[in-house]
């Protein structure tokens, strides 16, 4: 069972839980923390290994290819503190998981692998720390189903084992909110609450300020003071600005208004330029369709925790729950553009909310049995997995990794043109990451006057369906899906 200060209530003094208490008599005894930990984290590994996800054909692609290209170009620039995508600065994030990457290149090499490495430990962590959380809140068994239900949840999984900044800053969550918990009894634990916040800005600008947001909400309906007259609690509260400080200066002083319009005007793409209508029936059909097998028992948490809230009952194990998701929630629904990894966030607190509808249906589920049938099927898995040969490049990526060896044989270094008036962020990054080019766009109607200046044959990239001026034809070297890598010559 958690830990709870003296004289405060506890999930087993509530009603509620006296409710169920014949329920909880009847359950095993789980099995030791460690084992439960060591079991998770075993899961963890298995489920956000790129070669189980559960879509392969997205690894490293779109967002994830393209923080890994800045990764490696800031790498390469020797300026850790400006970011920067071939020679062109990058505004759009803050720099922390970036430097996270450039650090696992530094350690492992540049590779695919090596790029996902901080999205994994992250997602690792939200897990562990979900475990964590349910355990101080309730006990051990809802704790490590809540982190079973995380761990199995398609948004998660998809999201959680990619370079993204989500579960960062979920893991940032969970360190503040849990330094609240454990601060009430070990005021050593109180710093790290804005420590969370810290990286969790350092990691995703304003959506690190969430911890802040789910406290001003879970005060009022805790109805118990939190320590937050403590000294210790804001003996960090300066950690922010000294971090970030240092950052923002040194990029205002190289771009100056360049830096705050780029970053202002993506901030006002995510909240404005889109009909806000949209939102909540996005949300909810996201939840539809990748909330399996779960939902139903999300679904049902949420009414008892909405139970619990009607009838006043202020534990920490249904306030807390509940103003994280509403925190959350609410300012998802201000936002103009709805992905389905923003709900990231709040995973862990409907994750808890899952687990007490499943164990009030099957409180003897976390036992002897569940750990060692988990070890089996854990275990034939690793086997299988050994057994397999693992291409981490394969066909996954974009036309111009198939195309490196003839770009490569042909002696084509430093720069490749696309037969087209704009180069998509996959393409740049793709190449950057991959082949240590840089692709620029070449529009079609400057060919001849291109290849009549340089005399020879062009290879290029073209675009499928893209049209060529009558005075130029094209010879196919290498086929794609998107492009062909072509020979460009002028019409004898």
């Amino acid at each position: 069972m958690g830990t709870s200060l003296p004289g405060t209530p506890t999930a087993a003094s509530t009603p509620d839980a006296l409710r169920h208490a014949p329920a909880a008599e009847a359950a095993p005894r789980p099995p030791a923390t460690w084992a439960l930990l060591g079991l998770l984290l075993w899961l963890g590994v298995l489920l956000l290994s790129p070669t189980l996800g559960p879509d392969p054909d997205a690894y490293l692609s779109g967002d994830p290819l393209h923080y890994a290209a800045i990764a490696k170009s800031t790498l390469q620039s020797d300026d850790w503190m400006m970011l920067k995508l071939g020679d062109q600065p990058y505004f759009n994030k803050p720099p922390f998981m970036f430097w996270a990457a450039m650090t696992s290149y530094r350690l492992f090499g540049i590779s695919t692998w090596s790029a996902e490495v901080p999205g994994i430990l992250a997602g690792l962590g939200v897990m562990l720390g979900t475990f964590l959380l349910g355990t101080r809140l309730i006990d051990r068994r809802h704790g490590f189903v809540a982190a079973v239900v995380l761990g199995t949840t398609y948004v998660f999984l998809r999201n959680a084992s990619v370079l993204r900044m989500d579960a960062p800053v979920t893991l940032a969550i969970l360190i503040s909110m849990g330094a609240l918990l454990a601060g009430e009894t070990r005021r050593a634990f109180l710093p790290l609450f804005f420590a969370g916040v810290t990286l969790g800005v350092l990691v995703k600008g304003p959506a690190g300020l969430f911890p802040i947001l789910i406290l001003l909400l879970w005060r009022p309906l805790r109805g118990r003071p939190l320590p937050l007259r403590d000294p210790l609690f804001w003996s960090t509260a300066l950690l922010l600005p000294l971090l970030l400080l240092p950052w923002l200066m040194h990029v205002y002083g190289l771009h100056g208004e360049h830096f705050t319009e780029a970053y202002v005007a993506d901030v006002d793409k995510i909240v404005n330029h889109a009909k806000r209508t949209s939102v909540v029936g996005k949300y909810a059909t996201d939840l539809v369709r990748e909330g399996w097998p779960w939902l139903p028992f999300l679904l049902h948490g949420l009414w008892l925790g909405g139970r619990a809230m009607w009838r006043r009952e202020r534990s920490d194990d249904w306030t807390l729950p509940i103003a994280w998701i509403l925190s959350v929630a609410v300012v998802l629904l201000l936002l103009a553009r709805a992905y389905s990894r923003y709900v990231i966030p709040m995973l862990p607190a409907t994750s808890l909310l899952a687990a007490r509808s499943l164990l009030s249906f099957w409180p003897r589920l976390v036992g002897r049995r569940l750990a060692l049938g988990m070890f089996a099927v854990l275990a034939t898995a690793t086997l299988l997995l050994a057994t397999r040969t693992i291409d981490v490049l394969g066909d996954r990526q974009p036309d111009i990794v198939r195309f490196r060896f003839a770009l490569a044989a042909d002696g084509q270094h430093g720069a490749v043109e696309v037969l087209d008036r704009e180069v998509s962020n996959s393409l740049q990054s793709a190449a950057i990451l991959y082949c240590d080019l840089t692709v620029r766009p070449l529009p079609p109607e400057d060919l001849p006057a291109r290849l009549q200046a340089d005399g020879r044959p062009l290879l290029a990239l073209l675009p499928h369906g893209g049209e060529l001026p009558d005075s130029v034809q094209a010879s196919v070297e290498q086929a794609g899906e998107d492009f062909d890598l072509v020979r460009v010559t002028r019409r004898s």
